[in-house]
């Protein structure tokens, strides 16, 4: 985390209004009162009420924040749980919810953070979690020494950390804040010592601390001496969650999304038997997973999605099976479709059911689901966007450039609108389209619009937008007309305040060079 010096300077270099919080969202909690002031007055009123801040980052259309939604803010409890802390709402389309992004060191959808008056952070969550898991933990950084991150760390790798650290450790996020290289030696070492020291009866926040340990390891490409070490402890962390019912729930996450990798990093050609008797357990853990009723929908039915992936590991032998998964999964979407009642669990849930259609290749399943939500919802945009995905890899290219620009039209919101632009660009530049040049100038001038109408235009996801449009446009021949065009729109970079200057100037001599 940086310094509170810094973020105070830099917070001081813009003016905060009412505007700065959005009102109520309605798929929250309406028994919560969120503060609806500024951000520095959420700040002010906790030290005057001797409260914590309790921020929850996020977007309204973002899956992921529809199932915390569900599962954590629509509870009942959660707004007694809230009375220790001030709440508030940070939507990612408000106004300056960029610049704070940056101040805050959030960018992922949904981040929640729990500050103390003076800034410092107690508590990072960014995964999905129970109701349960989420109040145990809060409230453990609410009523435990108030320390940080780096002290806990330190704490558990001396072999000195309280159970409410070895929580905190366990089920905050270690992405995003503290400019932790999680892929550097010196913290893989500081991991693995962290996770010698767990307590044997703390076996949760071993299997979990241990999860993510293999998660970060299996993204590494490099073949150091203490990468090697890893390796060859592979089995005993797998064990540390394959274990038992409890941390096979515990570590559910990893499980799902990251074993694929995992179990490749691991285990090489001569440990096929292993490996094999490895990728066994993980489908019967994702088995157990799927009758979890305490989990969500949408975590439920992802977990098919092992089955998924190791189909696609044994291609092209597995093809006779494809018949009988799919009907697995087209009877597990049909399930989650009829279970997800609500608008913020069918926010969660559809766009992920379609996807796993797509990949065991029932598209048109897949794009009838799509349509039929799009139609209905709020937030048409990300199902569009879903649908021109899905009609690029079956091969049509013309439905995918039609959905793409109707994701990036319906769009709304300041920095949504920005994102669903730039990908609208990106589909037509990797795209054979008619009258290419022209569309993509036009799509530009709403993008450069955009960005100049806004104070942070040039901070957090929108910045994070413009250096991917970047990149697309750096080796993209741009026409005269759109290059002029261009220039024109650099010109405004010497009116912005001085990091927003220089980010513009930047931005448009990589395009323009």
């Amino acid at each position: 985390m940086r310094s509170i010096a810094l973020m105070l300077a830099l917070s001081s270099c813009v003016t905060p209004s009412s505007s700065d919080t959005p009102h109520d969202d309605p798929y929250h909690s309406t028994a919560l009162k969120w503060h609806q002031g500024s951000i520095e007055d959420a700040f002010k009123q906790a030290k005057k009420e001797r409260k914590l801040v309790f921020l929850y980052w996020g977007a309204k259309w973002c899956p992921p924040c529809n199932e915390l939604k569900a599962q954590v803010f629509s509870q009942p409890r959660f707004a007694e749980l809230m009375t220790s802390s001030v709440p508030v709402y940070l939507d990612g389309d408000s106004e300056y919810a960029q610049i704070w992004g940056e101040l805050l060191q959030v960018s992922g959808y949904p981040t929640i953070l729990l500050l103390t008056d003076e800034k410092k952070e107690l508590m990072r969550i960014s995964e999905s979690l129970t109701y349960d898991e989420f109040a145990a933990t809060y409230l453990d950084a609410v009523s435990g020494d108030h320390t940080g991150f780096s002290e806990r760390l330190e704490a558990g790798i001396s072999g000195k950390a309280t159970p409410q650290q070895w929580r905190l450790l366990a089920y905050g996020s270690w992405y995003g804040t503290r400019n932790l290289d999680l892929h550097s030696d010196l913290m893989l070492e500081k991991r693995m010592k962290l996770i010698a020291n767990v307590p044997t009866r703390l076996k949760v926040e071993k299997a979990i601390l241990s999860a993510e340990l293999l998660k970060s390891a299996a993204e590494i490409s490099r073949d150091s001496a203490i990468v090697r070490k890893l390796r060859t402890q592979a089995v005993k962390y797998l064990d540390s969650f394959l274990d038992s019912d409890e941390t096979i729930f515990a570590a559910r996450t990893t499980i799902i999304y990251s074993m694929k990798p995992i179990l490749n990093w691991a285990f090489g050609k001569n440990q096929q038997t292993i490996k094999e008797q490895s990728r066994k357990r993980w489908l019967a853990a994702a088995e157990k997973i799927r009758g979890k009723p305490e989990l969500s929908v949408d975590t439920r039915l992802w977990g098919w999605y092992p089955e998924i992936e190791t189909y696609e590991m044994d291609l092209p032998k597995s093809k006779a099976s494809l018949p009988e998964l799919q009907v697995k999964v087209r009877d597990a979407t049909i399930a989650a479709d009829s279970s997800a009642t609500s608008d913020f669990e069918r926010q969660a849930v559809i766009s992920g059911a379609a996807h796993l259609l797509g990949r065991v290749e029932l598209y048109d399943e897949a794009a009838e689901l799509l349509l039929r939500e799009a139609k209905k919802s709020v937030y048409p945009y990300y199902y569009y966007s879903s649908l021109s995905q899905l009609e690029k890899k079956r091969g049509d290219t013309n439905k995918s450039l039609v959905y793409s620009k109707k994701a990036s039209q319906s769009a709304t919101g300041k920095s949504t609108k920005i994102q669903w632009l730039v990908q609208d660009i990106n589909m037509l530049i990797s795209t054979p389209a008619a009258d290419k040049a022209q569309q993509i100038s036009g799509l530009l001038e709403q993008v450069y619009n955009q960005i100049f109408a806004q104070k942070d235009g040039f901070s957090g996801r929108s910045y994070r937008s413009l250096k991917r449009l970047s990149k697309m446009l750096s080796s993209y021949p741009l026409d005269s007309t759109t290059s002029k065009k261009l220039k024109g729109y650099s010109l405004r970079c010497s009116r912005l305040e001085k990091r927003a200057q220089v980010r513009c100037s930047d931005h448009f001599s990589e395009i323009l060079k």
